[in-house]
């Protein structure tokens, strides 16, 4: 929230928070656009086994470790399920679109606006 503070001084700034709960700890400022990047289950675990260059099952024991941890943190912190779409303002689907397409479709919504950005990917590593 300090750094949010010091961003809110510099005007025409754009500021992109990827993290856990970014989306609860910032919901009460009126300048919030939180993104939410997903993608089908069988998408992300090849994404993780070009990235990391492991077995398809790995990838999957990867995933769902990881998914646990952040479902278990978001539960803690903001009482709630980081999954839910209404937490959101767009939610994208990377297999659909691409991650190139997803950037050039926020950007300029982000450029046009003086805002804070959230974004959170379906994947590790992202």
């Amino acid at each position: 929230i300090e750094k949010v503070t010091e961003w809110k001084k510099s005007p025409g700034t754009v500021l992109i928070i990827v993290g856990k709960c970014a989306d609860h700890v910032l919901r009460n400022f009126n300048n919030v656009i939180s993104v939410y990047i997903e993608a089908p289950r069988h998408a992300c675990v090849d994404r993780i086994c070009k990235m990391l260059n492991v077995t398809p099952k790995r990838a999957e024991e990867l995933i769902k470790k990881t998914d646990k941890y952040r479902y278990e943190y978001y539960k803690c912190y903001a009482g709630s399920d980081w999954r839910n779409p209404i937490n959101y303002d767009f939610t994208l689907n990377s297999d659909r679109i691409g991650w190139e397409r997803c950037v050039k479709g926020v950007t300029p919504v982000c450029q046009n606006s003086h805002r804070i950005w959230h974004v959170l990917f379906c994947t590790i590593f992202d």
